[in-house]
């Protein structure tokens, strides 16, 4: 793109406050060391489509730096131009745009190290994305649920009641906590639910958390690592009033 004509579509366009706006979010990632997912524009035998994860080291003009991505607790390589949906997390909530793999870098990581990560193609746009777009039901209507939140910081865990779920997460109302800076990152929850789920404890990351209410209470929107087919088959029993349980249940620490 010609300086003359990027110059123009900057004017026309407000391109110079929207990429700002895109670097606020990525170097905000980067200082709070959240978590930012690839996910695959294309389906490879590789990938199958499942998310990678990384953290933003170095946030430059043309590319972002990140660490090596990793999928099952393993380093995943990038082929080049190898293109990826970048989700971020924001205190609005996710943000994603598209990317592509430029190759590999090697930077300095302090004590005379080296980090080896890989650059990225700086989003030309980033929107604000729901991830939680399968269909949600409200469970509390018919189910009282306990859930407990283990973020990885914490000792104790953040308890309270499901709201409502969906294959691919829970929104749950919980006592008030500090957990608005681990938004993006991943903690453990626990929560007991009828068959075919049974007790069901899952690696989750934190999406959203509104402000305590005047009792206290926040809600906090979780989002799975891989959708729950099982949730599911009970939302569809739920619908058809065929759940019988409608008690109080939690599973233990």
């Amino acid at each position: 793109m010609s300086s003359l004509f990027k110059k123009l579509r900057q004017a026309l366009t407000g391109e110079d406050q929207q990429v700002r706006s895109i670097r606020n979010a990525l170097e905000e990632a980067g200082r709070h060391s959240r978590t930012v997912e690839l996910i695959p524009l294309s389906v490879t035998p590789q990938l199958e489509g499942r998310t990678l994860t990384a953290a933003i080291e170095l946030v430059r003009e043309a590319d972002v730096v990140i660490s090596q991505p990793m999928i099952g607790g393993r380093n995943y390589p990038l082929a080049k131009n190898e293109g990826f949906r970048l989700v971020v997390m924001s205190a609005e909530g996710p943000l994603g745009g598209q990317t592509k793999a430029l190759g590999r870098i090697k930077i300095p990581a302090g004590g005379g190290k080296m980090l080896y990560g890989y650059r990225l193609e700086f989003p030309e746009a980033m929107s604000r994305t729901d991830r939680r777009d399968a269909r949600r039901f409200r469970i509390e209507k018919h189910l009282q649920a306990e859930v407990e939140l283990f973020p990885l910081n914490r000792k104790q865990p953040v308890r309270g009641a499901l709201i409502d779920m969906s294959i691919t997460g829970l929104l749950i109302r919980g006592e008030r906590a500090e957990v608005t800076s681990l938004i993006g990152k991943d903690a453990v929850v626990k929560v007991s639910l009828p068959d075919p789920v049974g007790d069901l404890v899952q690696v989750v990351s934190l999406i959203r958390c509104s402000r305590p209410d005047r009792r206290g209470a926040q809600e906090i929107a979780l989002q799975f690592k891989q959708p729950i087919p099982a949730i599911e088959q009970l939302i569809h029993q739920a619908e058809a009033g065929q759940l019988r349980v409608n008690r109080q249940t939690r599973v233990s620490a």
